[in-house]
């Protein structure tokens, strides 16, 4: 599914994943098990790019509620600035 979505091998050492988790309705949620739920997503994301996540590194946000929910994620090579 990453590769359908444009990724690509990237040729870089680490990525920048920014993840917003918008939940179908406003019950609480755990953001590790949000993680955790995506998990098989981030793998395909790693073979999609060629980096291993182990080098990552994440921001995670809550998004609004939207219809049925979704994960956005966008991904960048190499470290985000502070």
């Amino acid at each position: 599914m990453a590769k359908a979505m444009g990724c690509r091998a990237l040729g870089c050492d680490s990525l920048t994943v920014e993840i917003t988790f918008c939940p179908p309705d406003k019950r609480r949620r755990d953001v590790d098990n949000m993680l955790a739920s995506i998990k098989s997503g981030l793998d395909g994301i790693s073979d999609a790019t060629g980096v291993d996540d182990s080098t990552w590194h994440y921001g995670i946000a809550r998004g609004d509620p939207v219809k049925c929910g979704a994960v956005l994620v966008h991904v960048f090579p190499g470290r985000a600035k502070p």
